[in-house]
């Protein structure tokens, strides 16, 4: 991928980090399991933010069920962590939302009402996701109840 190109898709995730999001929402992916690794790589990132064997984690869930829920929660569980309903005291909200941009996903993480985080993963020409790359990161100014 080009530099400029690159460049583009950065500052996409900047603008789109700092958007404000209530609820998950997945879209139609490319490839079912696309799904499955990227929840993998979800449950992999949040590890490395809270302590999986002692953390609850209260993850919104999207107006309509997909697939991709049922699969984040099955790799947060696998990490360790406890999941409850959203708001439930001592937990951690994350809230979620999977798009397509270009020729690949944009995943969007919000954390407790107050980090947003944006990361692109670009899908090569043989079809799969490339999972490296930068993350955009948003401090939100104003919590959300």
């Amino acid at each position: 991928m080009g530099a400029r190109r690159y460049a583009a898709i950065l500052a996409t995730l900047s603008g789109l980090a700092g958007c404000a999001t209530t609820k998950s929402y997945v879209a139609p992916m490319a490839h079912a399991s696309d799904a499955r690794e990227i929840a993998a790589r979800i449950a992999g990132y949040l590890s490395t933010r809270w302590p999986p064997l002692v953390t609850t984690l209260a993850v919104e869930e999207p107006p309509q069920p997909n697939s991709f829920d049922a699969d984040l929660r099955r790799s947060l569980t696998t990490w360790g962590f406890a999941l409850a309903a959203p708001g439930t005291p001592g937990s951690h909200d994350v809230l979620y939302r999977v798009s397509p941009l270009e020729n690949g996903e944009v995943i969007r993480l919000v954390l407790d009402h107050r980090i947003e985080l944006a990361r692109f993963y670009a899908r090569g020409v043989d079809g799969v996701l490339s999972f490296g790359g930068p993350v955009a990161r948003i401090e939100l100014t104003a919590a959300a109840p």
